[in-house]
């Protein structure tokens, strides 16, 4: 429903990712409801946990996931390797590493999907020890 809606909006506002224009919300929270329906039929119905695991666990703690990915995207902005005008990032020493992906698009991704694979590993150790952050 929700992306019938985004999509019928854009005729009128021009879906505009930058500008958080009404369709694109509607639209984004159409896809979010949508997968969000698929990964519960999935577990629920299914019973397909193994295969969704990563979801259950980031689902589980993602209070400690988000403090850790801020955390750590701060340590790696702000820890420097070098020194004087040569100096740079650990994050930027991490990108450097991916410099034989030519196209830099790609490589962010794969370094942004890198991050996401620690920050979701993390969460799983927890998870599987029953460790859970809460308010």
């Amino acid at each position: 429903m929700g992306i019938t809606a985004g999509l019928a909006l854009d005729a009128a506002i021009p879906i505009n990712k930058k500008l958080w224009t009404p369709s694109f919300a509607v639209l984004t929270a159409g896809f979010a409801s949508a997968f969000l329906g698929l990964a519960a039929y999935a577990t629920e119905v299914r019973g397909w946990r193994r295969p969704l695991g990563w979801c259950l666990a980031l689902g589980r703690n993602p209070l400690f996931a988000f403090v850790l990915s801020t955390a750590v995207a701060i340590l790696l902005a702000r820890i420097r390797i070098g020194h004087g005008a040569e100096a740079v990032s650990l994050q930027g020493l991490l990108y450097r590493q991916l410099s034989w992906i030519g196209d830099p698009t790609l490589r962010s991704h794969i370094y942004a999907a890198a991050f996401l694979v620690a920050i979701l590993g993390a969460a799983g150790a927890l998870s599987r020890r029953g460790w859970y952050w809460k308010i």
